[in-house]
């Protein structure tokens, strides 16, 4: 039976390993982010609960321990975003030290210790810790990694593609470069100056990839040219627009992206100071490189021998008129703005309308009518930002205009074309992300990035709120920072929708699908049971050493 003990309290070891960090995760970091310096307090009476609760002569290894695992855990995911090579050898000597270190503190058996680390390094190769936090409101079904470098993109850039139940999620990845590829390249450019700029861009250059669902699992492979014309490129560049203009070729049956600045240096500091608010004197300039975008996308088509070279609304706006095809019928509406948002239900259900939005301006066209139904401006107290997107707020069917600035705010558009601004956030930092519908939903959720209302930080995490009576009601907060490019993605019929998004400052995109699980609850449950087990086990050893 000694061998049985032995096991058990191995087994033990190794739980209280995966436990603990997974209460950090979900239980203390939240307290002390989203309470300030009550969730501080409400950590340290934790503590001492825990700690006294220990049997005196248990109590230095399982601190020992415990500190232990918390370390390793969270070093363990530091780790993750970088290179194989340092994973192995700043790992291997990780382990090594904090082994050591729990050897001659706490006087902790080199095997627990090593084999605890060898849990924790699988648990982060399945998942790294620093995800986890999703776990309380999602599963992680996809996890990927673009190898995009930061100089290039702040986050790995995201499309979702075709219509509901048939969606592919459509993005950049790091192309593998031979010296072969980079001469044929180089070979195909008709000019010095896109020579120069192509060389620039060795070691920086980007497949067109897609994501998608067949068959049960996820396949990631370049997108194929029967797919080209539905991808919309100005969306995949928006982070980098209008800096950067983004150069596209047709290399051994793939699209390869890469981008140079185009504008001069005194411009491109005004707009980096100026971030989302472009002055009126700039609609020039990003019109300049809007169709400079568009111009290299539609000559990559051509050398793939793509038919029907259109972006993916197929309407556009030139020499000020809104142009393309609607029913059948081509269409020359004249209008003020310069840039197509996207197609909605503005003033009533079942309209078919455009969004457009120009210098601190937005205008909405009929496509029934052929002429423009409403005009808005941006005021000096609620400029308009080019970081807007389209969603719902309700089930009246009708669309609404969510618009990132500093305050947010969401604007709606009656029957009687008048503009009516339906939610102001109550400070600068809170920045919608996407609108979804999950299983089970009675109203659509409004996917946010919110700062805590107790701690006083510009921090944000990932939130969902519903919007009801003018207010916005919490649904649930995930304590993860860094939340970006977040859209909604139905891959197939049988599949509900779930979300994509990216991890600012990485490489990093995952797919979430959301689940009911109350994982926090049973999570403090399984902690009051273990505090609970500790003091009675104290209790039971004093009352037999008497």
């Amino acid at each position: 039976m000694k061998w049985l003990r032995k096991t058990a309290i191995w087994l033990a070891f190794l739980s209280w390993a995966l436990f603990v960090n997974a209460v950090y995760v979900w239980l203390i970091e939240p307290l002390v982010q989203d309470f300030a310096v009550l969730g501080v307090f409400a950590v340290f009476v934790i503590a001492v609960l825990w700690m006294w609760g220990i049997p005196r002569r248990h109590r230095r290894i399982w601190i020992g321990y415990t500190l232990f695992s918390l370390m390793l855990g969270n070093g363990l995911t530091e780790l993750m975003s970088t290179g194989m090579r340092h994973q192995l050898i700043y790992g291997l000597l990780m382990v090594l030290g904090l082994t050591l270190l729990a050897w001659l503190v706490a006087k902790v058996a080199w095997w627990k210790a090593v084999s605890a680390a060898a849990v924790l390094v699988l648990c982060n190769l399945w998942l790294p810790l620093g995800e986890w936090p999703f776990l309380t409101h999602f599963y992680v079904t996809y996890r990927g990694n673009t190898g995009i470098s930061g100089a290039d993109f702040p986050a790995s850039p995201l499309q979702v593609v075709g219509p509901p139940g048939h969606q592919s999620v459509v993005t950049l990845i790091l192309d593998q470069e031979s010296r072969k590829s980079v001469e044929k390249s180089a070979n195909q450019v008709l000019s010095s100056t896109d020579l120069t700029a192509m060389l620039r861009g060795v070691g920086h250059r980007y497949v067109l990839s897609q994501l998608t669902f067949q068959k049960g699992h996820f396949s990631f492979y370049a997108v194929p040219t029967t797919q080209l014309n539905r991808v919309n490129p100005d969306a995949l560049v928006a982070a980098t627009f209008p800096w950067k203009v983004a150069y596209w070729q047709w290399v051994g049956g793939k699209a390869v992206e890469y981008s140079v600045p185009e504008n001069s240096p005194q411009w491109l500091a005004q707009s980096a100071i100026l971030g989302s608010y472009f002055p009126i004197e700039s609609a020039g300039a990003v019109a300049n490189s809007l169709a400079q975008n568009q111009q290299a996308w539609q000559q990559m088509l051509q050398e793939a021998n793509v038919t029907q070279a259109v972006s993916s609304t197929a309407l556009s706006v030139k020499n000020g008129s809104l142009t393309g095809t609607y029913g059948g019928q081509k269409l020359k509406i004249p209008v003020q703005c310069n840039v197509v948002v996207g197609m909605g239900q503005f003033t009533k259900v079942g309209a078919k309308e455009v969004l457009l939005e120009g210098a601190n301006m937005l205008q909405i066209v009929s496509l029934s009518s052929d002429r423009v139904v409403g005009t808005y401006h941006g005021t000096a107290k609620n400029p308009l930002t080019n970081d807007l997107f389209i969603g719902e707020i309700n089930n009246s069917g009708r669309n609404v205009i969510f618009i990132n600035g500093a305050p947010s705010y969401i604007l709606g558009v009656s029957a009687n074309h008048s503009w009516q601004m339906l939610y102001q956030a109550p400070n600068a930092y809170l920045r919608f992300d996407a609108t979804v519908r999950f299983t089970g939903d009675l109203l659509p959720e409004i996917i946010t990035e919110d700062p805590s209302y107790l701690r006083s930080s510009p921090i944000r995490y990932f939130t969902s709120y519903t919007y009801i009576n003018g207010n916005l009601m919490r649904n649930w907060r995930i304590f993860k920072t860094n939340v970006v490019n977040v859209h909604t993605v139905q891959f197939s019929p049988q599949k509900a929708p779930e979300l994509v998004l990216s991890i600012y400052g990485s490489d990093d995109f995952v797919v979430l699908h959301r689940q009911q699980w109350p994982v926090v609850p049973v999570s403090v449950g399984l902690l009051v049971i273990v505090f609970g087990g500790s003091w009675m086990l104290k209790v039971w050893e004093r009352r037999h050493a008497e």
